[in-house]
């Protein structure tokens, strides 16, 4: 039994996505029936649910029940046990953890005037519903869900149960017995499609071929101003201190907001230093810090650097990189590019079409794996 990839490791994963995607209704067309799926040439999990899916687009909510009976069987739930023991001794015929999805009924009861039909659901506060994630979804969204797939509930707590337990079974039994003279529960059935009706010989019209859509082209950046000193300055090493704060605010308010490790790189170049030593990084960083307490330079922090920009600037201005390094670009302005590139390109945040569309809005050709884990890592730590 082929299926493709289904049969592949990972292919029922495959299957969900195809089938969990319509948002009104989904029909199906096939020349092939469930039982003509063999479960014993194959142990492909994609093939088991293939199977059941079309077993449950022919019959509906019908197949729930067969559906459970291949199932593989969960931990003991004591609750549902005891209560469905206690019924069988009044009569009732209980079937447990029926579903399809996480909502689940626990206990589902057979009506014992129409065989094989159910007659309600019982929902309890057993492993089911002390497994969902809020309170929300276990006292509101379950119940609503199954409410409103046609399920008739009625609700045994725990606490009730164990304490006063023939109490509990009477009042369960009486409630039973109203369901009885209420009938049959009417769960949702899907319809059955059948062709349109017409001569058999008419061809079918040949369907028209899908027109590819064209991709957005990439979004480009236009690259930030560059500061260029009306004179030359002296190097780093013989600046004053009136030279150092005047050629710091001059960067900042052309080129800013800019990393303070990028100022101290383009300090270096306009004055032709020969390098940044620690003694001058020192300097340049105790000068900034004056300049920041006297609110002549607002400061960003960032993980080991700064983001430095005159309190006129606004704090994030999306750009190209310019002479910029990836890594000189400021983490805000980067998600702020995030940003433009996902809502342009309409693709999946995080994926590598998004990633590669960042990177173009700077103006760098490659993404490298250093880049990529970066971005990644930014947009996983903003969405955490």
């Amino acid at each position: 039994m082929n299926f493709g990839p289904l049969n592949l490791a990972g292919g029922e994963r495959r299957l969900n996505v195809a089938v969990t995607r319509a948002r009104c209704a989904l029909h199906v067309f096939t020349s092939l029936k469930p039982e003509d799926i063999d479960l014993k040439r194959t142990k492909a999990r994609g093939a088991a649910d293939f199977r059941a899916f079309l077993d449950y687009a022919r019959r509906g909510a019908a197949s729930y029940l067969r559906l459970q009976q291949g199932a593989s069987a969960e931990a003991a739930d004591a609750l549902a046990d005891s209560i469905a023991a206690e019924l069988e001794k009044l009569g009732w015929q209980c079937t447990r953890s029926v579903g399809v999805s996480d909502y689940k009924v626990d206990l589902a009861v057979l009506n014992p005037q129409h065989e094989g039909e159910l007659l309600a659901g019982i929902a309890l506060d057993g492993a089911v519903y002390a497994a969902a994630n809020t309170a929300r979804d276990r006292d509101v969204l379950r119940s609503s869900v199954l409410t409103g797939l046609g399920w008739r509930l009625l609700r045994v707590w725990a606490l009730d149960w164990w304490q006063d337990r023939e109490r509990a079974l009477q009042n369960l039994h009486a409630a039973l017995n109203k369901c009885v003279e209420q009938g049959p529960i009417q769960l949702p059935e899907l319809p059955e499609l059948t062709a349109p009706a017409g001569p058999a010989s008419e061809p079918l019209p040949e369907p028209e071929a899908a027109k590819p859509v064209a991709a957005p082209p990439p979004l480009l950046g236009e690259p930030g101003k560059e500061y260029t000193p009306s004179s030359a300055l002296p190097p780093l090493f013989e600046m004053t201190d009136a030279g150092l704060r005047s050629a710091i605010k001059s960067i900042v308010s052309v080129e800013g907001p800019m990393k303070e490790s990028f100022l101290y790189r383009r300090l270096r170049d306009i004055s032709f230093s020969p390098a940044v030593t620690p003694t001058i990084r020192a300097r340049i960083h105790s000068m900034v810090q004056t300049m920041v307490n006297s609110a002549q330079l607002a400061c960003e922090p960032e993980p080991q650097d700064a983001v430095l920009r005159l309190p006129t600037q606004p704090a994030v201005l999306p750009r190209a990189r310019g002479n910029r390094d990836w890594d000189d670009v400021p983490n805000a302005e980067l998600l702020a590019i995030a940003d433009l590139v996902h809502a342009h390109l309409k693709c999946i945040a995080g994926t590598d079409d998004h990633l590669r569309g960042i990177a173009a809005y700077l103006g760098i050709s490659r993404l490298t794996r250093t880049f990529k884990d970066h971005l990644t890592a930014l947009l996983q730590q903003r969405n955490a």
